[in-house]
């Protein structure tokens, strides 16, 4: 009884903590100009026209935002139970980020075993003003969201690599369907880390051999493929257009003259985005690397690894724009963790008699 109270107050100090930065004042501004605005007229259109499959901008199908609607379906869905005004644009967002949140304690709390590392994470996460932010988990955009499932991705994966037991796998490859299904190539730009930390382990061989693999394949590519291909059939073109605004358009080329140097993102961690918690995350990833315990030194390895690999493949595009950064975050919150987690630990063992 005592153990149950005792967790339920550490929870409930977690959710005051949460509860500002993630749900307060969703209202207060206006929709946004640009992002936040196209996806709310997509979903008043959709709202109002009842086609759920070709989202629509003006009365026509929208081909300049051409990513799959996802994000549009709940907005629509939240308008439906609020109806149309800013808070149910955003609720989606904030909804993600607290789901992003309680994936990372849950997971600190079934892997290492400690809440309180996961408490850490999670203070760190919501504190990042980069994180907290427009155009991040306040707004009405794809980012929130898409980071919501591609940390699942990670950490179902990363599981499955520790333990590898098929639902793990399998789970994995939905969320990653999710995160295509959010913001379409963005949601799959983990998979080089993925790949690179198969190898590391050693399991690439294994997991090519097991049939959970191409089970878990087979799902993604149903998720994902049945949505491109009935949006094609509904919206003749659209396949084209997806050709040409996301792969490789914006990648290669600077568009509507988002540019910044291969530097752009590192500085804005420093600069705004993350403040004093960026000195944490090689800190973290020094510490975990060596760790006695080889579940933290896991965990250190295969963020790091995520971190450094998204960062690379973002800082090389062409096109630069802060909050393509915002899938970084709960990885480098854990980084972080890693090293605030340690001197607590630490000065909590000291004899301070």
């Amino acid at each position: 009884m005592l153990k149950t109270q005792h967790l339920f107050w550490k929870y409930l100090l977690l959710a005051a903590l949460m509860a500002m930065p993630v749900f307060g004042h969703l209202n207060t501004l206006p929709i946004r100009i640009w992002d936040e605005s196209r996806l709310a007229i997509n979903a008043y259109e959709m709202l109002r026209n009842g086609n759920y499959l070709v989202t629509h901008y003006k009365g026509e199908p929208d081909m300049w935002s051409t990513k799959p609607p996802l994000m549009i379906w709940l907005q629509v869905l939240s308008m439906k139970a609020l109806g149309v005004n800013e808070l149910a644009i955003r609720l989606p967002s904030a909804l993600a980020a607290f789901f992003t949140c309680l994936a990372l304690l849950l997971f600190s709390q079934r892997y290492l075993k400690d809440f309180w590392f996961g408490f850490i994470a999670v203070f760190i996460l919501i504190t990042s003003p980069g994180y907290v932010s427009i155009h991040g988990i306040r707004t009405g955009d794809y980012d929130a969201l898409l980071t919501l499932f591609t940390t699942l991705s990670g950490l179902f994966f990363f599981r499955w690599s520790e333990r590898p037991q098929a639902r793990w796998l399998y789970l994995s490859a939905l969320t990653l369907a999710l995160a295509v299904l959010t913001k379409s190539i963005a949601g799959i730009l983990f998979l080089p880390a993925m790949l690179t930390w198969l190898l590391l382990r050693r399991k690439l061989t294994f997991l090519l051999k097991s049939r959970h693999f191409y089970g878990s394949l087979a799902l993604f590519i149903l998720l994902t493929g049945s949505y491109y291909l009935l949006r094609e059939m509904a919206n003749p073109g659209y396949l084209a257009a997806v050709r040409e605004n996301e792969l490789g358009g914006r990648y290669l080329n600077v568009v509507e003259d988002h540019r910044g140097d291969f530097w752009y993102y590192l500085r804005n961690f420093w600069d705004f985005r993350m403040n004093y918690w960026i000195l944490l995350v090689p800190a973290g990833l020094f510490t975990g690397l060596y760790a006695k315990e080889k579940r933290l030194m896991h965990l250190a390895q295969f963020s790091g690894l995520m971190t450094l690999c998204f960062l690379l493949i973002i800082s090389a595009g062409q096109t630069k724009l802060k909050w393509y950064d915002l899938p970084l975050y709960p990885f480098m919150a854990l980084l972080a963790a890693i090293f605030v987690h340690y001197w607590f630990r630490y000065f909590g063992q000291l004899d301070w008699a």
